[in-house]
């Protein structure tokens, strides 16, 4: 990744910014980083279509949990616009259990 590529970080579905607080100092070296609003739409493709719409024009995406699951939709909608990708934990568990999580988000 060059000095100029812009870092998209999207948090899980209970998360919200400050799970990236620790390490966003250390990614601004390599250049402009932004946390994505994840909270505004109500299933993975509007959300995905709102977050490319306010992200750069190429960038680096990282998403965290559930937020992984939001980086592959928005791989799916614009690969190309994704300079490289990281998935962090993006694991669901069992739907028993993640299900009523979902529900009291």
């Amino acid at each position: 990744m060059d000095q100029t590529t812009p870092i998209l970080l999207v948090p899980g579905l209970a998360s919200s910014a400050r799970i990236y607080a620790p390490v966003i100092p250390a990614l601004w070296r390599f250049g402009p980083v932004m946390v994505a609003n994840h909270i505004r739409d109500d299933n993975m493709a509007a959300i995905a279509r709102r977050v490319l719409s306010e992200a750069p024009l190429r960038f680096a995406l990282a998403g965290h949990s559930m937020g992984g699951y939001i980086a592959l939709e928005i791989m799916r909608q614009a690969p190309e616009r994704v300079a490289k990708l990281a998935l962090i934990n993006p694991r669901p568990g069992p739907t028993r259990r993640r299900r009523p999580r979902v529900a009291a988000v």
